[in-house]
């Protein structure tokens, strides 16, 4: 029927919205890992080959490079969960500081109508 084939093809839009997706995702998370490791690799071969010394290097490659992809790949896997999270707590943090804002501006309001609470003068002494 006529509905059927309109659902299907709404079906294939957004499976291939998501394919398209996840395959923007894993190009980036590749290219994050070639962008980390070719630096090290360049470096490991040119030393093996004689070309370089490179020992003092490898300590500041391990300690630079190498965590960088450690550090990246959860976050480009994750960032449209983060992204999420990000605008939860942005609206959270929004909502916590209207009502400290009310709070304060009510117990402001309540302060100025208390007669109890107004400043009194002190004698000063002589």
């Amino acid at each position: 029927s006529v509905g059927s084939l309109a659902l299907e093809a709404v079906v294939s839009t957004q499976s291939t919205g998501r394919n398209r997706k996840l395959q923007r995702k894993i190009t980036v998370i590749i290219s994050a890992d070639i962008v980390t490791w070719i630096p090290f690799m360049v470096v490991c071969v040119l030393h093996y080959t004689e070309h370089f010394d490179f020992s003092d290097w490898y300590r500041y490659f391990s300690i630079l490079f190498l965590p960088c992809n450690s550090i990246i790949n959860p976050i480009l896997i994750l960032y449209d969960d983060l992204k999420k999270l990000g605008k939860k707590m942005m609206t959270w943090i929004g909502k916590l500081a209207n009502l400290l804002s009310q709070s304060c501006f009510k117990k402001q309001k309540e302060s100025q109508a208390d007669p109890g609470m107004e400043m009194q003068e002190l004698p000063v002494p002589t």
